[in-house]
């Protein structure tokens, strides 16, 4: 995956966990409310794992 779309993919993963995060706070049922931020929680670790293999590359020539 090329860099560009792996910033593509993070920003895409941050807006939803982002909008996840929203609905849970208007969502009226507590447990609803519970399994949308666990889903955010799940793409920022995602996105994360991503920004992390942009900073540090696999050695392609080992």
């Amino acid at each position: 995956m090329s860099r560009l779309a792996i910033t593509q993919r993070v920003r895409l993963l941050r807006h939803d966990a982002a909008t996840h995060r929203a609905n849970a706070a208007d969502c009226p049922v507590k447990k609803w409310a519970d399994e949308r931020l666990e889903i955010a929680a799940k793409l920022e670790a995602e996105a994360a794992k991503l920004e992390r293999q942009i900073k540090e590359p696999a050695d392609v020539y080992a």
